[in-house]
């Protein structure tokens, strides 16, 4: 099936090139800091968040590049469809929401991060290593913050001032999965030994941070790291040892009193439920009134209060869908899921999704970040294995930097095309859900 295509362009200097970071215009480098940025999407400021200030540079040199003519896309367009549907569809539950106000905003976040997934995807198509090394990076660098510069309470769990600890837990256990990525795919000594580093320093800050839910990411992460080194001695015994490493960090945390007891409670006995599943029954109560198009995109709490006398947020992602934005909203996440998984099979980062399906999934069921900037950015690169890059366009070659062989010029274009490195990072607005 041949999809409608947006041009995207590269510069013929740089066609061919095996440095990834070769020909990035500014505005690919600003949407790698952006990206770098994410798990502390939280953190605010007086007039505006870091992550918001970063988003609206990155999404004003998208802007430019393409009113510029610097830049034009070669994209499928229906595998963007269904996210502009759920954009469209949020807006719809403003008509019938029990609370507009709160509806308006979520659909202009869920508008922002439609972009900022479109212009990702089409940037960083052929070079998603290189976003994949910012979100390390950036989870790294959380994780440092937290554990020289956490706020700690009574029960010792550290926390970045105002920012829940599972929203902090979430960004960092993200930037696990892509410093495991790197330290699994690395061929030289020096990096594999800076990744570890990084993973030892996130696996400490989510134990500090007492997130039950990143510690299950964590452990969900090193099962899947053993799983894809079973074939190799060599990488078995990495993968072995990289576990033991982490087993190590939390006996030295939990000998000098800086495990937290939630996380040694939950190590004892493990429960896959609390008060969150309270809330979800509180719902359930009332599915008559929201099971076929939804109470309005982030009304629950005004939904909950009305009914049953108590605001409280939903926290599960997967209730949260289908309470916000009823089986309608369910049938259109289904098409982006589908999207999403097809992206990502075309692209060589396989297992790097893998990797970070982890945690998604694991803070999907107790938290839903659906409005977070970080879940959507890997969204956008997921979906940048739709993106035809024409990096490894040169004489001979069947394949593009990505791993996807469409790298032939179609009938009728020509073989040298302008580079199309451009890049989005609308942001919304650096809330969670729950």
């Amino acid at each position: 099936m041949r999809y409608p295509k947006m041009r995207v362009a590269t510069s013929p200097d740089t066609a061919g090139s095996e440095a990834p970071w070769t020909g990035l215009p500014v505005s690919a480098w600003i949407g790698l800091v952006y990206i770098a940025a994410t798990p502390l999407e939280n953190v605010t400021s007086p007039i505006i968040s870091p992550l918001q200030l970063l988003g609206l540079a990155f999404f004003g040199a998208w802007l430019l590049d393409l009113f510029s003519g610097h830049t034009r896309f070669d994209t499928p367009i229906l595998p963007f469809v269904p996210f502009v549907v759920f954009a469209g569809w949020s807006g719809m539950t403003i008509l019938w929401s029990w609370a507009p106000e709160a509806s308006i905003a979520v659909t202009v976040t869920n508008a922002a991060l439609t972009v900022s997934l479109l212009a990702i995807a089409t940037t960083f198509g052929g070079r998603i290593r290189l976003p994949v090394v910012s979100l390390a990076i950036g989870a790294t660098a959380t994780a440092a913050y937290v554990l020289v510069f956490g706020v700690y309470d009574s029960q010792l769990q550290a926390q970045i001032e105002g920012v829940d600890q599972n929203i902090t837990a979430f960004g960092i256990a993200v930037g696990l999965s892509a410093a495991v990525y790197l330290a699994m795919t690395s061929t030289e000594r020096l990096p594999r030994l800076v990744w570890s580093l990084c993973i030892a320093l996130d696996v400490a800050a989510i134990l500090r941070v007492g997130s039950r839910t990143g510690l299950v990411a964590a452990i969900g992460i090193a099962l899947v790291f053993v799983v894809f080194n079973l074939k190799s001695f060599r990488g078995f015994v990495l993968a072995l040892s990289s576990i033991g490493a982490g087993i190590l960090v939390f006996i030295l945390l939990r000998d000098v009193g800086l495990i937290p007891p939630r996380i040694l409670a939950f190590l004892e006995e493990p429960v896959a439920t609390d008060n969150r599943e309270e809330i979800t029954a509180a719902f359930l109560a009332f599915r008559s009134l929201w099971e076929g198009v939804g109470i309005g995109a982030g009304a629950d709490a005004a939904f909950l209060g009305s009914v049953a006398g108590s605001a409280r947020n939903i926290h599960s992602g997967f209730w949260a869908i289908w309470i916000h934005y009823g089986i309608v909203g369910i049938a259109i996440w289904i098409c982006m899921l589908v999207s999403i998984i097809v992206g990502l099979s075309k692209t060589k980062e396989t297992k790097f999704f893998l990797l970070v399906g982890v945690p998604v999934v694991a803070f999907m069921y107790s938290l839903g970040p659906m409005r977070s900037n970080l879940l959507w950015a890997v969204f956008g690169l997921a979906l940048a294995g739709y993106t035809v890059s024409t990096l490894g366009n040169t004489p001979g070659s069947s394949k593009n930097d990505a791993g996807d062989a469409r790298t032939q010029p179609e009938p009728g274009l020509p073989s040298k095309q302008t580079d199309a490195n451009t890049v989005n990072a609308t942001t919304g607005d650096g809330r969670l859900s729950g």
